[in-house]
C-alpha cells in the first residue's frame, strides 16, 4: 500500500512493528550463521522490509522485543498470546503519539487487531482505513463452530475460531470505528455484508505476489505450463501448501484423494503442522508430508505437481494458489478463497464447495482423465496470475485509496 501511494506522488509515513531493514541489528541476528536455521524455521528471514520502499518513508521499523514476539508466537509457548497482546498495545500507543505530534495526516491505515487505539488518536477531518486481511472474525468463529459439529473427529485441529469476549470487542470496535475496511477479496467483503457491515464501507484490492523475482524463468510464453509436463507419469501429483490445520480443509482433501483412488498418484502436504495433526494424517496412504520451504524451493514443488487444491472453509487471498498459477499449475479452490476474483471455474482452474468431499474428487478424476484439459487449464492459469503482481497491486490500491484523500482534502 505505501509503495502503491508513494508512486501516485503521496507523502506517505510507514509505521511498522513487524518488518525491519536489511542492515538493522534484527536483520543482522537473524541472518547469523549460528541463528539462520532457527530463523528460517520460524520465519524470521521473511520480515525484511519490503523492496522499493525509500527510506525516507520508514518512521519506524520493528524493535528486537517484537522481534522476539514473533519468536514466541511461533513456538507456541505458555505466554506466546499475553506477549503478542502486549507488542500491540506498546504499538498501537507510539504510533497513535506519532499521530498526534505529526500534522497534515489526512488518510490513516491501521492493520486489524492493532488499529482501535490508533484510530482513537485520529481526528474527525482524518480518513480511518481499517486494513482486514481475512474474512470478518464472526463470520470465521461461526463457521468453525459449524465444522466442530459436523467433523468433530478433527475439532481439535481447528484454528480460528476461538476468540476470547475481549478480541471480538476489539476487532468488533475497530471495524465499527473505521471509515472504510480495505479487504483482499469479494469473499471477504461477502463475510462482513454477512455480518451488517455497509457494502459502501468495503473496498476490495486484490494482492499480489512476488511472481517476477520467485518465478521468472517460468514468466516465458505460456505454452512453458504444458511443455514442461511432457511426458507425464499416470496418476497426479496433488499438491496442498499452507498451514496443516482442519481450518484449511485438510480432512476434506485427504478423504477427497482416497475417494478418487487415482492409481500412481501422491498427495503431498506442505506446510506448518497444528501438533498432533501429523499422526492423524499419516494413516492416509500415498500421503507425503514436508515442512514450510522456502519460497524458490516451494517453486519446484509447484512445477511437479499437477495441481494444487486450497479446499479452506475461511481465508483472504490466499498467494499460494497465485504462485502455482503462475508456474502453469492448475487449482482447485473453495468457494471461501478468492474464487470470484480469480478463477473462472473450468477455465483457469476450478471452484468446489467447501467441506465436499464429493465434488472435489469428482474433479481430481475429471482432470486426471483428461491429459491436454489440465494442461490447458495449467497454460490458463499462467495467463491469470500474470494479473497479481505486486506492480499491479500498487495500481490498484493508489486507484482505491487516493480519491478518499482529495476527498477529504476538499472537505
Amino acid at each position: 500500500m505505501a509503495i502503491g501511494l508513494i508512486r501516485a506522488g503521496h507523502d506517505v509515513r510507514y509505521v511498522t512493528s513487524a518488518s525491519w531493514g536489511d542492515a538493522g541489528l534484527v536483520d543482522q541476528v537473524a541472518s547469523s550463521p549460528i541463528l539462520q536455521p532457527l530463523s528460517r524455521r520460524i520465519g524470521l528471514d521473511k520480515r525484511a522490509l519490503p523492496r522499493g520502499l525509500p527510506d525516507s518513508a520508514v518512521v519506524r521499523r520493528a524493535t528486537l522485543f517484537e522481534a522476539l514476539t514473533q519468536v514466541a508466537t511461533r513456538v507456541h509457548r505458555p505466554w506466546d498470546k499475553p506477549f503478542f497482546e502486549l507488542r500491540n498495545r506498546v504499538f498501537a500507543r507510539q504510533l497513535s503519539r506519532l499521530i498526534r505530534r505529526s500534522g497534515g495526516v489526512d488518510l490513516v491505515i491501521a492493520q486489524s487487531t492493532s488499529a482501535a487505539v490508533i484510530f482513537a488518536a485520529c481526528t474527525p477531518a482524518q480518513v480511518k482505513v481499517l486494513s482486514y486481511p481475512i474474512a470478518h472474525h464472526a463470520w470465521t468463529a461461526r463457521k468453525i463452530a459449524e465444522e466442530a459439529r459436523i467433523n468433530p473427529g478433527w475439532k481439535e485441529f481447528l484454528q480460528g475460531g476461538n476468540l476470547s469476549q475481549s478480541e471480538l470487542r476489539r476487532l468488533n470496535d475497530e471495524v465499527s470505528e473505521a471509515d472504510y475496511v480495505l479487504v483482499p477479496s469479494n469473499f471477504v467483503k461477502n463475510t462482513f455484508i454477512a455480518e451488517g457491515v455497509a457494502p459502501e464501507k468495503l473496498l476490495v484490492a486484490n494482492l499480489g505476489a512476488d511472481l517476477s523475482a520467485l518465478f521468472g524463468q517460468l514468466r516465458t510464453a505460456p505454452e512453458s505450463a504444458e511443455s514442461r509436463r511432457r511426458p507425464r507419469a499416470p496418476g497426479l501429483n496433488v499438491l496442498f501448501a499452507g498451514q496443516l490445520t482442519q481450518r484449511k480443509g485438510i480432512s476434506y482433501l485427504l478423504d477427497a484423494f482416497q475417494m478418487a483412488a487415482l492409481p500412481g498418484s501422491e498427495l503431498t502436504l506442505i506446510g506448518k503442522p497444528m501438533a498432533g495433526i501429523v499422526d492423524k494424517i499419516q494413516v492416509y496412504p500415498n500421503v507425503k508430508v514436508l515442512p514450510s520451504l522456502r519460497r524458490s524451493e516451494l517453486g519446484d514443488e509447484y512445477r511437479r505437481a499437477d495441481v494444487l487444491v486450497l479446499p479452506s472453509l475461511s481465508e483472504g487471498f490466499p498467494l499460494v494458489a497465485i504462485e502455482a498459477m503462475a508456474c502453469g499449475t492448475a487449482c482447485i479452490v473453495s468457494e471461501f478463497t478468492f474464487a470470484d476474483d480469480v478463477i473462472t471455474d473450468g477455465v483457469n482452474g476450478f471452484v468446489v464447495p467447501a467441506q465436499d468431499t464429493e465434488a472435489l474428487s469428482a474433479v481430481l478424476v475429471e482432470l486426471a482423465r483428461d491429459e491436454l484439459a489440465l494442461a490447458a487449464l495449467g497454460r490458463r492459469a499462467q495467463i491469470r496470475a500474470g494479473s497479481f503482481t505486486w506492480d499491479e497491486y500498487h495500481a490498484r490500491v493508489s486507484a482505491i485509496l487516493s480519491p478518499l484523500i482529495r476527498t477529504k482534502a476538499r472537505a
